[in-house]
């Protein structure tokens, strides 16, 4: 059995942005990007598709109506996605990997390595009210609820995924990082150091899976995904994952943007539950 290489974060994080670096990389041949096709290479686990097989399966409107359920089904779902693996596979999620009715969300035996991109808080909340068409308010009781679950709508045909709080979520997979097959990476580093970050990225993966490093592919797979290259793509061909509440999916990518639209209570609330991360992060 061959095993997954997770690409995981809370939502609107930049999981897009380092999915797009991969795809550009490890689906073509120079690492130019000419549309966005090339990112069903690394889909999200959370699609009902991959519990077709199994045995006595819920219904689609039951996990969403019991979302905790879908962990009852996290390793078997895997386990039988990693039986079909032929060559390296990426996968998104944004489920935490804290346990959830005894079940952990993923582990060793599944896992071959993980990347795991975290942004601060204070712009995650900006951004996902932004996505998802919420005030901000909304967004941030998303962010400190330990019980925050993504609910798709039925016909979606997508599995909930169990998110939980963003410290929550982070500390569940930074835990996992101690194993040694995990990376964690700041969104901010990644805007202010393209090059260099994804130079890291692909010498932290070359531990796990057998590829080159060509340094033009790599010069070329940083440009094509450059937040203004690809915001003029979405505009010339649009992007499926851009959700009805959102005008678009590549709005701003930011680093500060919270500083001049959040108020100071929403600054506060954010800090006050999540300072500890913030600061061990150098947010604070």
């Amino acid at each position: 059995m061959k095993k997954i290489s997770w690409i995981p974060s809370y939502p609107k994080s930049g999981n897009t942005y380092l999915r797009l670096f991969l795809s550009a990389y490890f689906y073509t041949n120079d690492g130019i990007m000419s549309d966005f096709k090339l990112i069903d290479n690394i889909f999200k686990i959370s699609g009902y598709r991959f519990l077709k097989n199994v045995k006595n399966i819920p219904s689609i409107q039951e996990f969403i109506d019991n979302p905790r359920l879908i962990s009852q089904y996290w390793e078997v779902i895997q386990s039988e996605i990693s039986k079909k693996i032929e060559n390296n596979l990426f996968i998104k999620t944004h489920d935490c990997m804290h346990k959830i009715l005894d079940h952990s969300f993923t582990n060793e035996k599944i896992t071959k390595c993980f990347l795991y991109i975290v942004r601060d808080p204070r712009s995650v909340a900006v951004s996902y009210s932004h996505h998802m068409g919420y005030d901000y308010e909304k967004t941030i009781n998303y962010l400190i609820n330990e019980n925050f679950i993504i609910l798709y709508k039925k016909e979606d045909m997508t599995v909930p995924e169990l998110v939980s709080s963003w410290s929550i979520h982070y500390n569940s997979w930074k835990e996992f990082v101690y194993k040694g097959n995990g990376l964690i990476i700041k969104y901010e580093d990644l805007v202010k150091n393209p090059l260099d970050e994804f130079a890291k990225i692909l010498g932290f993966l070359k531990k796990f899976i057998s590829f080159n490093i060509d340094k033009i592919k790599l010069i070329n797979s940083v440009e094509s995904t450059l937040f203004e290259n690809i915001k003029k793509l979405e505009m010339k061909t649009g992007f499926k994952e851009k959700p009805d509440t959102s005008k678009e999916f590549f709005r701003k990518g930011d680093i500060n943007e919270w500083e001049n639209i959040l108020s100071v209570d929403q600054i506060k609330l954010i800090e006050k539950n999540f300072g500890s991360e913030m600061r061990e992060l150098n947010y604070l």
